[in-house]
């Protein structure tokens, strides 16, 4: 029994973050125009309420424009704030509706035909997967170049006296969200490097987390696939399935030694959903 495919459950996770931080821009908005919203009703109520029995035809002129003005204003306002409360709705539900997604594929569960052990091909040797770490070097550079944009960005508002706290609000924003993207995408360059085979033996695999499958609990292969430029598919990474939802990865864009790696994994058989 294997659980379902981890990196739609991140995807998910990922975007729903993503909507959910950004409908907080919003709903700070919408609180912020229904203060003015307020106070804009309570200015028109007080010119209404003032006598004008005793006003010149100038005046009274200049009082009815004043009256249609600050209307025009309590109009604007409540559209402006119940737009502004929609739109973070609309993002929120949907990055509640994402969520949902990731919690029911979190909890698919896929039941794998057994393989007879003895059908199983074994290496000739020792097949030892070299990795490139250019990626990983890569991601924590930007992170690091980032997270110090960021954090001067931040300081920069606690010294501001001229920002609004709107501005104040969406600089900040903006800066841990900047901050945030690489410290993901590190994370999940880490994942796959413990889930990514580092050693095939004719005993079975090893993870770079050091966990060992042997291929009595082998399963078969499932490849995932992605869509590049041009439209097409193309398989970017082979998972080798196990017994109790384990798997190890074989992705091809790291592996130094392809042609070596490839060419006994796909020796191996695929793996079948039971019915």
């Amino acid at each position: 029994m294997a659980t379902g495919d981890g990196d739609k459950t991140i995807f998910f996770v990922m975007m729903g973050g993503c909507l959910l931080a950004l409908a907080i821009g919003p709903f700070y908005w919408a609180s912020y125009t229904h203060r003015q919203y307020v106070s804009s009703t309570a200015n028109l109520e007080d010119l209404r309420a003032k006598p004008v029995d005793r006003l010149t035809p100038t005046e009274l002129e200049e009082y009815r424009f004043r009256i249609v003005v600050e209307s025009g204003t309590v109009d604007n306002r409540r559209l402006e704030m119940l737009g502004s409360l929609a739109g973070g709705l609309v993002l929120a539900g949907i990055a509640l509706l994402l969520f949902r997604k990731a919690w029911k594929e979190r909890n698919k569960r896929l039941d794998y035909a057994e393989i007879d052990p003895r059908t199983i091909p074994r290496p000739e040797g020792t097949i030892t997967v070299r990795s490139t770490r250019f990626q990983l070097v890569l991601v924590a550079v930007l992170a690091i170049f980032l997270g110090f944009l960021s954090v001067t960005g931040f300081l920069q508002t606690l010294k501001s006296v001229y920002m609004t706290s709107m501005q104040i609000f969406l600089f900040r924003a903006i800066s841990v969200f900047i901050i945030l993207m690489p410290i993901v995408i590190l994370m999940l360059i880490v994942r796959a490097n413990r889930n990514s085979v580092r050693l095939i033996d004719t005993a079975g695999v090893t993870r770079g987390d050091g966990l060992m499958l042997g291929w009595s609990d082998f399963f078969g292969t499932v490849p995932r696939t992605g869509r590049n430029r041009y439209g097409g598919n193309f398989v970017w990474r082979t998972e080798l399935i196990f017994r109790n939802g384990q798997s190890a990865w074989i992705i091809a864009a790291r592996i130094k030694n392809g042609d070596e790696v490839f060419r006994f994994v796909e020796s191996l058989p695929p793996a079948t959903v039971r019915d």
